[in-house]
């Protein structure tokens, strides 16, 4: 009895381990699985989330707003009326850059074209926008504008997993480009 008990336990141990072997085989592939299929969604809301700036940008600088004035140096107040944001926040830089308009000039101009940006952007989203045309510079988030803005400051306020869209247009008389980056995290 002592032999069988013996061929009988050392079949059950051997049966416990190869138990225990498949089910380390299995358990990894199924961690393989999971991690792949974890990867293969971060990567999914990646590209979705990148998608994602691209349209609103396009929607965005696409847009118009009804109504936006600023004044000039002589004191005359110029009304902008359903324009693109693009195409106004080009004329803002082409003037700010011939010297026709203080800054100060385009408080409202700015604030309006924040606004549309705030309507336009899901809230469970932050953006920023970057803009340059020579020596002057613009930035906007979701609350504020700086009009002399430093980059390594705007830069260090993005988020984690930041997508961004950059494209130049060419500025009003053919004088340079003027670059912008839309951010979005």
């Amino acid at each position: 009895m002592s032999k069988r008990w013996d061929d009988d336990g050392m079949m059950s141990l051997l049966d416990a381990m190869l138990f225990f072997v498949i089910m380390i085989i299995i358990s990894g592939l199924f961690l393989t699985i999971g991690v792949t299929m974890s990867d293969s969604a971060e990567l999914i809301r990646d590209h979705q989330s990148a998608e994602y700036n691209d349209q609103v940008r396009l929607a965005w600088m696409s847009s118009s707003i009804p109504v936006v004035s600023y004044i000039d140096s002589y004191n005359i107040i110029h009304i902008r009326n359903n324009l693109s944001v693009q195409f106004l926040l080009m004329e803002e830089l082409h003037l700010l850059k011939d010297g026709d308009v203080a800054p100060d000039n385009f408080l409202s101009y700015n604030e309006n074209i924040s606004i549309q940006a705030n309507l336009i952007v899901e809230p469970i989203y932050d953006w920023a926008l970057w803009i340059e045309y020579g020596n002057i510079r613009m930035s906007m988030n979701r609350t504020s504008i700086d009009m002399a803005p430093n980059f390594d400051n705007f830069k260090s306020e993005l988020g984690d997993e930041v997508h961004a869209s950059s494209w130049n247009s060419l500025a009003f008389g053919g004088d340079g480009e003027v670059k912008m980056h839309f951010y979005t995290w």
